[in-house]
């Protein structure tokens, strides 16, 4: 079974340059966490993955400015090991959008998985 969130929204300062950290930047996340479908028992939230605290979890890293996003990335990747040990699987995703590389692109993205 999976839970995710797709395409949430953020503006942050994350960037190896130090213009993208004093300018920011929109970036875009999709997260998805695997659990067996044994990890969900009944009717109550407390047995599933909560995708209201998943976002949180995001929101919460998205806001510490880091150099770079696979740094962000593997910290929700731990928040999610810590809040839902029973996860068999996790994927991250971050796009940042209209990144300034030469040319015309919608977005880079870095993907971590566990």
């Amino acid at each position: 079974m999976k839970i995710g969130i797709t395409n949430a929204k953020f503006f942050a300062f994350h960037g190896y340059f130090e213009q993208e950290r004093v300018f920011g930047n929109h970036f875009i996340l999709n997260v998805h966490v695997e659990v067996t479908d044994q990890s969900f028992q009944s009717e109550n939230l407390g047995t599933t993955v909560d995708y209201g605290d998943l976002y949180t979890i995001c929101k919460n890293q998205m806001q510490m400015t880091r150099q770079l996003l696979e740094s962000v990335a593997f910290s929700i990747l731990d928040d999610i090991k810590t809040k839902w040990p029973e996860a068999i699987h996790a994927k991250v995703r971050i796009d940042k959008v209209g990144p300034e590389l030469g040319g015309p692109l919608d977005t880079s993205f870095i993907e971590v998985e566990y």
